[in-house]
């Protein structure tokens, strides 16, 4: 038998560190390099968001930005004329209609007021030319300039009794200008009452977000969008981080969310040069999550992605989502994420393990009472980046430094098949006490080492290895 634990510092609470003990980390070299995996409900309310859910007949009930002189060419500057919408959204409460096949360029941040936003049905196009949105700033300044981001939803930046009241966007693309070295947020919320983002298409950034958002309170849903093709090859200052939805990273206030459903999104092809891996690792997320409390996660799809679902939150759902071509984890709990249910969920291709359940060196609470029940995971290490590692399906482990632990979760009824180049198809480390319950081995030519008691001791690790 193997005594392990998993690695102490996955993520920190802002930004993730790459490089920890127990999981062989070493095996991050650019000769591996970071190279791309291949991957080719809304809430009843007033009407004008019922309007917007219509047919391509009701949304012409809307007045177009088109009415406040914008030309949708592709060339000239549209900022004066969406300005004057703004105006308009913010003394009549309606949000403005993008008309289909306009190509709308942007040079300087949209601030959407209170009951306004921007509806199309599918085919208007928001250019971000590179030019513009320029920013090399990582500092929470900088993030948040004119410069960095596109569409911004916030309320106060400083009071949370201020928040943003029922902003929308739903049905139309943000094409970002392909230039790298930048860091760029397509669409920022913080400090928002009843959001509501659905069927976007957003495209092309370089570093930062797709959706940013943080201090939600009321209903929240972010859903049926299509956020991919995120690249960067910079060596920055600081710690830099691609994802495509993030919530609470930079609360207002120190409130955090809650009643937010991430739902039905599809996030693909968040990727980094050799350059950038070497430097700092491969820090992308397809959806992250801080200290959010009350959350669905549903029916997302995230393809091609350093980490699928990256997870601090406290009773949430995480269920029916499929995580493919990870570069590091498929699913990952971490820094006191607790009382969630993770099930029905579908793992494959994972680098390390496609699910992780782990403390943190942060000084966080445990990792704990979380349902892992399930979820079929499989092919673990299928590019055999880490073939010296201790690869699995599912791990547990400590953090370090005295931090906190995995401990009094539930992992039951689970599909496991590590593949041809997965080792294990659990390890259970750290200092923990898990229940480990009726989990199916599936391969043909694997036995169990030991057996799988209703409650493992945490002192060792039980292997999974092929059968002569």
């Amino acid at each position: 038998m193997r005594k392990d634990s998993v690695s102490s510092d996955l993520h920190d609470p802002t930004r993730r560190r790459l490089l920890g003990a127990g999981l062989s980390l070493a095996a991050f070299t650019a000769t591996k390099g970071a190279a791309a995996f291949s991957e080719s409900v809304a809430p009843a309310g007033p009407a004008y968001l019922r309007l917007a859910r219509g047919t391509d007949a009701d949304r012409t009930e809307l007045l177009a930005v088109e009415n406040f002189g914008a030309k949708g060419d592709g060339w000239a500057a549209d900022d004066e004329a969406f300005g004057r919408a703004v105006a308009y959204m913010a003394e009549n409460r309606r949000p403005v209609r993008l008309t289909d096949g306009k190509r709308y360029v942007l040079n300087r941040r949209l601030a959407i007021p209170d009951a306004g936003g921007l509806v199309g049905s599918g085919g208007a196009t928001i250019f971000v030319p590179a030019a513009s949105f320029n920013n090399r700033d990582l500092s929470v300044a900088g993030r948040y300039g004119d410069n960095a981001v596109v569409l911004d939803l916030s309320g106060s930046k400083r009071d949370p009794s201020q928040p943003r009241d029922t902003p929308v966007l739903r049905g139309f693309r943000i094409e970002s200008e392909r230039k790298t070295n930048r860091c760029v947020n397509a669409v920022v919320a913080r400090n928002v009452r009843n959001l509501v983002i659905d069927a976007l298409d957003i495209s092309g950034f370089p570093l930062g977000c797709g959706i940013k958002a943080a201090s939600l309170t009321g209903k929240n849903r972010i859903t049926r969008n299509r956020i991919h093709d995120f690249y960067d090859d910079s060596v920055w200052p600081a710690l830099p981080q691609i994802t495509g939805i993030e919530v609470d990273n930079d609360t207002v206030a120190g409130v955090s969310s809650s009643g937010i459903v991430i739902a039905e999104n599809t996030i693909l092809n968040m990727t980094v040069s050799p350059e950038f891996f070497k430097a700092h690792g491969y820090q992308t997320d397809g959806i992250n999550l801080l200290h959010v409390s009350d959350y669905v996660i549903r029916k997302n799809h995230v393809a091609n992605v350093g980490e699928g679902l990256d997870i601090f939150g406290i009773t949430g759902q995480i269920t029916d989502n499929t995580v493919t071509d990870s570069y590091l984890f498929g699913i990952k709990l971490i820094h006191g994420a607790s009382d969630n249910n993770v099930t029905d969920n579908i793992v494959l291709r994972s680098g390390i393990a496609g699910i992780v359940i782990v403390g943190s060196s942060r000084g966080q609470a445990n990792t704990a009472r979380n349902t892992i029940s399930r979820n079929t995971v499989k092919e673990v290490n299928a590019r055999r980046t880490y073939d010296g590692s201790d690869t699995a399906c599912i791990r547990t482990g400590n953090g370090s430094e005295g931090g906190g632990i995995a401990t009094d979760n539930i992992i039951e009824n689970n599909v496991l098949d590590p593949g041809g180049n997965g080792k294990y198809a659990y390890v259970r480390g750290g200092s923990g006490y898990n229940d480990w319950i009726d989990n199916k081995i599936v391969r043909p030519g694997l036995k169990q080492i030991s057996a799988n008691p209703l409650r493992e001791t945490g002192t060792d690790t039980f292997e999974m290895v092929r059968t002569p």
